[in-house]
């Protein structure tokens, strides 16, 4: 397995495509909370998903290194990378597609 490269990555401008990912995984996450902690609590969705970790999916969605589940359990240190994996890959291909990536 290759090692996980937790680095900084280069910075970008947001396009439409990213911004409509961040904004279905930021409803996966109120989805993630409200399976894992039913009812009312005094936890938010943050809790489970920060938000620095959202935006890391985004940006590595951006270059196109989350393109399988191996991919997000390497680059991603979450608890529920394995569970929500699946997911977050499904969002990836419908609004950010590896395939579209040049860079």
């Amino acid at each position: 397995m290759a090692p996980a490269k937790h680095g900084h990555l280069r910075r970008y401008e947001r396009g439409v495509a990213e911004e409509r990912l961040r904004k279905e995984l930021v409803v996966m996450r109120r989805d993630l909370f409200e399976e894992k902690i039913p009812g009312h609590s005094l936890l938010s969705p943050q809790a489970l998903m920060p938000t620095t970790l959202l935006e890391r999916i985004v940006d590595l969605a951006h270059y196109g290194q989350l393109s399988t589940l191996d991919d997000v359990e390497r680059e991603l240190t979450w608890a529920y990378a394995d569970t929500w994996g699946p997911r977050i890959l499904e969002l990836i291909e419908k609004f950010c597609p590896v395939q579209d990536k040049i860079n």
